[in-house]
C-alpha cells in the first residue's frame, strides 16, 4: 500500500506578508500615478486637436525626427509626441489652458514651440539675424 505524502502548505511569517503587501501597494501607487499622467496627456491632446491655432505631431516610423514616450509610460502603450505648436497670440489672449512649462512637463519628449502669425520662434530668430523681422516680445 502506497501512502500519499502529506500536503505541505506554503508557510510565511507576518513580516513576509507585510513586505509583500507593501511592495504591491507601492506598485499599485506607481501605476496610478502613471495612468493619471496619461489622462492629463490625453486631455491636453484633445484640447490641441479641438483648437484651430495649435498642432501636435506624433512620432511616426520612418520620420526624420523620432521620439519615444517616457519609459514609465511605455508599458501602458502611450505614444510619443515629437512636437507641439501653439500660436502666441492665443496664449496672450488667455485661451490656452496650458502654459509652455505645463506642456513640457506633460510631454518631456516633445519640442514645444510658440508661433506668431504662423511663424515659429526658430524662424523668427533666423529672420531677425538676417534683418527681415524684429524678435517678438
Amino acid at each position: 500500500m502506497i501512502v500519499a505524502p502529506k500536503r505541505r502548505w506554503f508557510r510565511f511569517s507576518l513580516r513576509g506578508l507585510l513586505v509583500v503587501v507593501t511592495a504591491a501597494a507601492m506598485l499599485c501607487g506607481w501605476a496610478v500615478l502613471q495612468l493619471n499622467w496619461i489622462g492629463e496627456r490625453r486631455r491636453a491632446l484633445d484640447w490641441l486637436e479641438a483648437s484651430t491655432d495649435s498642432w501636435y505631431a506624433p512620432s511616426l516610423v520612418g520620420a526624420r525626427r523620432q521620439a519615444s514616450a517616457p519609459w514609465s509610460l511605455r508599458p501602458f502603450g502611450e505614444r510619443a509626441i515629437v512636437g507641439i505648436g501653439i500660436d502666441r497670440e492665443q496664449f496672450i489672449a488667455g485661451r490656452v489652458p496650458y502654459s509652455q512649462m505645463e506642456l513640457q512637463r506633460l510631454f518631456p519628449e516633445a519640442r514645444v514651440d510658440w508661433s506668431r502669425d504662423g511663424i515659429y520662434e526658430d524662424e523668427w530668430r533666423i529672420r531677425a539675424r538676417t534683418g527681415d523681422v524684429a524678435l517678438p516680445r
